[in-house]
């Protein structure tokens, strides 16, 4: 909530959330198309409806129908969303590439960006 980044008691709180940058395409992409401000849940829809097409695209390609299988739902490199890299386990959480921001001078400041792939760095 940027609004928190003005209360006194929070300068130089540490959290994790979706990358700003990201969240702020989408939302003028979905302003340009609809007239008004997306509903912060509208990323999780337009996520949920793009792994499912991604999904039956590449089964598709692999056998000729689309696949919603367990293997596919959990590939261990994940998938791109709007508020960036995400991937299901086996157990059914699900794990986020989040960006570490602070609450600094009554904005909200990346410390460190989001990762762009699961992979670990060596």
């Amino acid at each position: 909530d940027p609004g928190l980044s003005t209360d006194p008691h929070l300068q130089g709180a540490i959290f994790a959330a979706p990358s700003p940058s990201l969240r702020e395409r989408f939302e003028t992409r979905f302003i340009e198309m609809y007239g008004l401000r997306p509903p912060r849940l509208a990323s999780l829809a337009y996520d949920a409806t793009a792994l499912a097409a991604v999904l039956a695209r590449t089964g598709q390609v692999r056998s000729g129908m689309p696949s919603f299988s367990q293997a596919a739902f959990t590939n261990p490199n994940g998938f791109a969303g709007i508020d960036g890299i995400f991937r299901f386990s086996r157990d059914g959480l699900v794990e986020r590439g989040l960006s570490v921001l602070e609450y600094r001078d009554s904005q909200i400041v990346e410390v460190e960006p989001a990762p762009e792939t699961f992979e670990r760095g060596i």
